[in-house]
């Protein structure tokens, strides 16, 4: 397994205290998965525009249309 770059190349740094744990799982995450893609989103529960932190290992363009395809699925009820 190749070594990712830190923060898997995010175009806005990872918080400080989320980026070293959040790189750690990423290793875990794409050397478990292989080949597959994995996102992973960390956030503060409730409503107020709090930073998401995000690492994947996939393009950009593959995280948009997996996420625009999870939140039809989950709007539509279709997971209920």
């Amino acid at each position: 397994m190749n070594t990712p770059p830190d923060d898997f190349g995010n175009s806005a740094p990872i918080e400080e205290e989320y980026r070293e744990s959040m790189n750690l799982t990423a290793l875990i995450l794409e050397k478990q998965f292989a080949p597959n893609g994995f996102i992973l989103l960390v956030f503060e529960f409730g409503e107020g525009g709090g930073r998401m932190n995000y690492i994947s290992n996939a393009q950009r363009a593959d995280v948009v249309t997996a996420m625009k395809e999870f939140i039809s699925n989950a709007e539509s009820g279709e997971w209920e």
